[in-house]
């Protein structure tokens, strides 16, 4: 089988037509034809099926050869035209191959008709190729054209000595500018480093290395901002393999370099909180044996005064020593919180009122307040708490005087997770305390939220006002950033989530009622420390409970079942060692379900102490003991039940 040829044939004579196929056949071709005689089968038969050639007789009698070339332009297709005539002149001859004609044959000379339809074809088959070419590069341009920019990292073309050829608008956007114009005019990609030694070190790298990948360096925005970037620049070659020009791509790491140490903060800030809540907790031991012993004191109402004013003291002491426990506990997250509805607005306004009459007159106060703020869930002491520290440590960072502004305003979260990428509430109360006093340098900055960390002269403070002031916004879910710099003052701005989780506290008792809690049940007390043991016996007996006592749980377990008819209740601290004080609990449940158990502890997350009164728990006392305060939850959680041994005392 010869090669395949479709031929659309415009010719009126069958025997002509007839006689040239039969002309290409002998030359090997396996012809298809169709022969039309007018424009209007020449169009239907061009819409009708693919053809590689048209050969058209010049000469018909309503339909000549410039008449086909014409609707054969119109169609777009791009095949041979060879016009084949019997009499056509060499003026027609021209004006037909201007017109777009690729040959012409006379139909005397058909041994020039094969090669010239082989050289048309051909000819025919390289301009497809072409046109496939430049539509394949004009989609890869259009390609990599959306892909420039469209890119969300910024792209830029730069020549062999640095000066900027092209950037995307992403680029635009990084660098600060309004237009590629703009920024191509000003060349300005040089300055943008903030340090010079890394843009030196950069440009050796390529020089040595011909490329680089994610070089790490702080970039400077038109506006003075900076923004932290990895850069990839590889080099682009001539055919020949010279390096003509550079390509660029800047990823803008800001945001992850800000999540980076912010995770890093919390994590430092989490490892010293878990060590202080420890020695909290060991504190709190100590002290409540100091105090315990003391309302012991306080008791026996001596007359000698130098001795009530001795017992009065040590009573002081400890109690300073428990508030700087609880100041511990705060940052450390290691205390009860109750929320309930607070607006920052109402809070801080009291703030100033409350402050006014007690700060130095050279301090002025400023509240700048937002309409229409809305509440957030917080605990309302807390909340005094951060108001209280953030603005003594305004006043005392200026000495000479100055300004005290507190600030409340709305911020979205967009505006939140430019400084907090892990923002994740639609609206954020921001309050923000600010002061025209020293100012702080960058070598201060990152420690001022470690504790004990302060920079007042000694007995000053004790370092952890700020401390609480970061515990307590972790323990709300929000954010807090300092802006200071020396001699310019310092802002500190919180960010509260609009609305936040809430929990729940129990009630905390006073020391008021401490003399008119007398009872005469029994009581089982269970805490492997003697001192705070005998300490609580003590205070019991001393009210007219029989107490007996235990050193962990499994000596308690021992005498409820002895003395179970006779034990009102069990008072019993929850880290006891060997057996918890938990697990104390439940087999105390199974050997009798109406048990009263009271727990005693330093600090119990909120959810194991849902889970615990769900379980059958009374009630919890806090470390370190107040005698007033035990005596009150104990007299509360009996009184709701009959004494096994007689009647309830009140």
């Amino acid at each position: 089988m010869g090669n395949l040829l479709r031929i659309l044939l415009v010719e009126d004579s069958e025997d002509d037509a007839i006689l040239l196929i039969r002309h290409l056949q002998r030359n090997g071709y396996d012809v298809v034809y169709d022969r039309v005689v007018d424009s209007t089968s020449m169009i239907e038969s061009l819409r009708r099926q693919p053809w590689d050639i048209v050969i058209a007789d010049y000469a018909l009698p309503a339909f000549n050869g410039l008449s086909a070339l014409a609707i054969f332009k119109e169609s777009k297709i791009d095949i041979p035209f060879i016009i084949v005539s019997g009499t056509i002149g060499e003026d027609i001859a021209i004006q037909a191959m201007k017109a777009g004609a690729h040959d012409y044959v006379m139909k005397g000379n058909l041994a020039r008709l094969i090669p010239a339809i082989q050289r048309e074809l051909d000819e025919a088959e390289i301009r497809r190729e072409r046109r496939h070419g430049e539509d394949a590069l004009k989609e890869s341009e259009n390609r990599y054209r959306g892909l420039f920019e469209g890119s969300k990292d910024a792209i830029y073309f730069s020549t062999v000595d640095g000066k900027l050829i092209d950037i995307n608008p992403a680029g635009v956007e990084l660098l600060g500018y309004t237009s590629k114009e703009e920024i191509l005019a000003a060349n300005v990609y040089q300055c943008n480093f903030y340090d010079s030694i890394r843009y030196n070190r950069r440009k050796k790298l390529i020089q040595e290395g011909g490329s680089i990948k994610d070089f790490e360096y702080t970039l400077k925005r038109k506006d003075g901002t900076s923004a932290i970037v990895l850069e990839t620049t590889t080099p682009v070659q001539d055919i020949r393999g010279t390096v003509i020009m550079y390509r660029s791509i800047l990823r803008d790491v800001t945001m992850q370099k800000q999540l980076e140490q912010q995770f890093i903060q919390a994590q430092k800030m989490d490892s010293i909180g878990t060590l202080a809540g420890g020695i909290a907790h060991d504190f709190n031991n100590i002290l409540g044996i100091i105090l315990g012993y003391s309302n012991l004191l306080e008791e026996k109402r001596t007359h000698h005064k130098e001795f009530s004013e001795s017992v009065s003291a040590i009573v002081q002491a400890a109690e300073r020593g428990s508030a700087l426990v609880q100041q511990i506990l705060t940052f450390a997250r290691k205390t009860d919180v109750t929320f309930r509805q607070i607006n920052l607005a109402n809070a801080a306004c009291e703030m100033l009122a409350m402050l006014k009459d007690t700060f130095p007159r050279i301090i002025t106060m400023k509240g700048v307040f937002s309409k229409k703020i809305p509440n957030i869930y917080a605990d309302g002491n807390q909340i005094h708490q951060v108001l209280l520290n953030l603005c003594l440590n305004a006043r005392d960072a200026m000495p000479n005087g100055g300004q005290l502004t507190l600030k409340t305003e709305v911020r979205t979260l967009d505006q939140v997770r430019e400084h907090f990428p892990a923002a994740d509430q639609e609206a954020y109360v921001c309050l923000s305390v600010s002061d025209t006093g020293e100012g702080m340098d960058e070598t201060i900055r990152p420690r001022i939220f470690d504790p004990f960390f302060t920079t007042k002269t000694d007995g000053k403070g004790a370092g952890l006002g700020l401390s609480v002031v970061y515990g307590v916004m972790q323990a709300h879910l929000g954010f807090i950033d300092v802006e200071s710099k020396p001699k310019h003052g310092s802002v500190f701005r919180l960010y509260f989530p609009v609305p936040a989780t809430t929990t729940h506290q129990a009630a905390r008792q006073t020391q008021k009622d401490f003399f008119k809690l007398e009872g005469t049940e029994t009581i089982l007390f269970v805490e492997d420390e003697e001192f705070i043991r005998n300490m609580v016996r003590l205070t019991l007996e001393s009210k007219g409970y029989k107490v007996y006592t235990a050193e962990d749980g499994i000596s308690a377990i021992r005498l409820y079942k002895r003395y179970q008819e006779e034990i009102d209740l069990v008072l019993t601290d929850i880290g006891l060692p060997g057996m918890t004080g938990i697990d104390e609990f439940m087999k105390l449940k199974k050997i009798d379900p109406d048990v009263n158990v009271v727990f005693t502890s330093g600090f119990l997350e909120p959810e194991l102490r849902n889970k615990l009164l769900a379980d059958g728990a009374k009630a919890f006392v806090q470390k370190p003991f107040q005698a007033g305060n035990i005596l009150k939850i104990i007299r509360g959680v009996l009184d709701k039940k009959p004494s096994k041994t007689g009647t309830a005392s009140h």
